[in-house]
C-alpha cells in the first residue's frame, strides 16, 4: 500500500469511527423520552 492509499485508509477509519459515535448519540436521544411539563397549581 502507498501513501497515498494508507492515507485514505486512515481518512475512512475515522470517518467510520466518527459515524458511529453520532449515531449512538441519535439513538440515545431517541431513547430517551421527552420530559413533559407538569404544571403546578396552587391550593
Amino acid at each position: 500500500m502507498n501513501k497515498d492509499e494508507q492515507k485514505a485508509e486512515e481518512l475512512l477509519q475515522l470517518l467510520g469511527e466518527e459515524l458511529a459515535k453520532s449515531r449512538e448519540q441519535a439513538m440515545e436521544r431517541a431513547e430517551q423520552p421527552e420530559r413533559e411539563s407538569i404544571p403546578v397549581t396552587g391550593r
